[in-house]
Formats: C-alpha cells, structure tokens, sequence
C-alpha cells in the first residue's frame, strides 16, 4: 500500500492537505520553521534593498533612525499606543464580561408574532377577500398615493413592464 492511498485501492487526502490530522505541536513547530524560512529569506535580500536604497539616495532614513535617534522616539510611541490598545482591549473584554452576566446564555433575539391576513387588511384597508386573491397572484401591480397609501392594485397574468406613476387599474381600492 502506497503512502496517501486506503483500503481498496482508495485515496485518502495527504496530511499537508489536513492539516487538521496533524498535532497541535507539530503544526506549530512547522509554522516556527516556515517563519524561519522567511526570516532567512528576508535576510537574503538586506544587502540588495540596503544598495537599492542607497542608489536611490534614500539614506535619510538612516540619518533621521540612527543618527538623530529617532528610534528611541519611535520606541517611546509603540510604548504609548500599546498602552492605548490595551485600554481598549479591557474596556472591550469588560463589556462583554458585562454583557455575559446580563444574558447569561440566553438569547435575546425571538421571533416576531406572524402577522394575519386580517391584520395585513386592517392596516392597508383593504378587503380580506381582495387580499386573499393578491397573496395568491404571482405578479401584481400596485398604484400609491403621493402619502404611499395604495390606490389600486392590478393582478397580471404574466410579469410587465411596470405601469407609469398614475396610471389608471383595473381594480380600485375603497378607501
């Protein structure tokens, strides 16, 4: 039997195609060598960016990090804003601590109350009846009012182009 086939001459997927069947400390210790790997790689390449750079006369970077110390005040920054992260970061988690006390493991989403056919009429003013026969239509055209209020609603047989704004319907709404 060769590596990456089954029983019966089935294949099964290589490991590095599931990384999931490989171990928690096997996968972290090929990611340290991959980091590794690009490390080296990066560092390969300093001499050729360092001389790219000098070409281009870019060597105020050097004279502004090293020569006038803007390191130390580069450091000094990181300092400051880490700190601002890890404020926000406590004033985050703290939320959500507080959250988790309030609701515990409940939800507090829950599903709305199905509206009626009665309801629906009650609200457009319309008969149950003429509602009834709409929800059972494929394609309607409906004409509002200047307010959004529904003036008159047409039941088509096929879908159409929609009618223009105040167009006359075949079927008028009492108001």
């Amino acid at each position: 039997m060769t590596a990456g086939s089954g029983p019966e001459g089935t294949i099964r997927p290589l490991v590095i195609e599931r990384p999931e069947l490989q171990s928690m400390p096997r996968r972290l210790g090929w990611a340290a060598v991959t980091a590794l790997a690009w490390m080296v790689w990066v560092y390969v390449w300093v001499p050729v960016a360092s001389a790219l750079a000098w070409a281009l006369e870019l060597h105020f970077v050097y004279r502004h990090m090293v020569v006038l110390g803007g390191f130390e005040a580069f450091v000094g920054s990181l300092r400051f804003f880490a700190g601002g992260v890890a404020l926000i970061a406590c004033a985050l988690i703290g939320w959500a601590k507080v959250q988790e006390m309030r609701f515990g493991g409940r939800s507090r989403r829950g599903s709305r109350a199905p509206v009626g056919v009665e309801h629906l009429a009650r609200h457009y003013r319309v008969d149950d009846r003429e509602l009834a026969v709409w929800r059972s239509a494929q394609c309607l055209a409906v004409t509002h009012d200047e307010h959004g209020a529904i003036v008159a609603v047409e039941v088509l047989d096929a879908p159409a182009p929609a009618p223009e704004r105040g167009a006359a319907a075949r079927l008028a709404v009492a108001g």
